[in-house]
């Protein structure tokens, strides 16, 4: 079971971590430092950013997500974490734990960094589920079920995926840093 939890701070539209100081500091980052895609942005499209702190690739351990969403000026942290996840896992469990937790008929511009994720959203997930979750060897997809779940949040929603071609300094150290959170919750139990 996920820890995720949105703390909305009322007056300034924000959410972080409890216990963090980030959440002002946020605002004022992911209001002016938003990711510029080389392709055209929907205006009324709410912008996602993610950022990690999880095990090295290949490895498994506790890992922590965060994740900026900026409409109209206004931002929201939210951040999540799970006890036992490898890297690739973990990016597709924050996607899939942050999608329902949104408004279905928010636009979405997703902005990821992370390749397993953006073609698995992209180009992947649609053929594995048309091949009865397994890949073109016959092999099973791992993490098929959060694939799933994935699928089902993205079901009748504007997303619009785009790699991301790097963050303002500041506002992936501010995501870096409540991501960091999320898995220290994690760190003490493994």
């Amino acid at each position: 079971m996920p820890l995720w939890h949105p703390i909305r701070s009322p007056g300034i539209g924000c959410a972080a971590t409890p216990g963090t100081n980030t959440t002002k500091k946020a605002h004022q980052l992911a209001s002016a430092a938003i990711p510029r895609p080389q392709q055209a942005l929907d205006p009324e499209a709410a912008q996602v950013t993610f950022a990690y702190a999880g095990p090295a690739n290949n490895q498994e351990g506790p890992g922590g997500w965060a994740a900026a969403v900026v409409q109209a000026g206004q931002a929201e942290i939210f951040s999540g974490g799970y006890r036992r996840t490898s890297a690739n896992h973990l990016v597709l469990l924050a996607a899939a734990d942050l999608l329902p937790q949104l408004p279905p008929e928010r636009k979405l511009h997703i902005f990821c960094e992370n390749s397993y994720l953006l073609d698995g959203a992209t180009q992947w997930a649609s053929g594995w589920q048309a091949n009865g979750w397994r890949k073109k060897d016959g092999a099973p997809v791992r993490f098929a079920a959060d694939w799933q779940r994935l699928l089902a949040a993205m079901q009748g929603r504007s997303i619009q995926w785009s790699k991301n071609k790097g963050l303002d300094p500041e506002l992936a150290k501010t995501l870096k840093q409540v991501a960091g959170k999320a898995r220290q919750q994690y760190d003490e139990w493994s």
